[in-house]
């Protein structure tokens, strides 16, 4: 995996003189991410009740929170992750349930 320079300046914490000095915080990498999102998909009822026993605005409102983590997992990841393509189809599919 490639760093762009825009990605090393934006992480960058620390910049000292006279002698010289730096402090840089790596990105998080792609399996803390996929971690935390999996985590955080354990809790919605979208994914793991049955239809016939949920209220449709409370699932609704699950997807959204869905989609929106989606959203802000994909301002964290590099664009040419393998990551970023998947994250990208399930947000697609919460914006398809969203308009049923």
């Amino acid at each position: 995996m490639r760093i762009s320079f825009k990605k090393i300046a934006t992480s960058l914490t620390e910049f000292s003189t006279p002698v010289f000095g730096i402090s840089w915080s790596p990105p998080e990498s792609d399996r803390e991410i996929v971690r935390k999102l999996i985590i955080f998909f354990e809790d919605r009822r979208a994914l793991h009740n049955p239809c016939n026993i949920e209220t449709p605005t409370w699932v609704i409102e699950s997807v959204l929170e869905i989609r929106k983590k989606l959203t802000d997992t994909l301002e964290i990841l590099y664009e040419n992750s393998d990551i970023s393509s998947h994250s990208r189809a399930m947000r697609a599919a919460c914006q398809i349930v969203h308009m049923i």
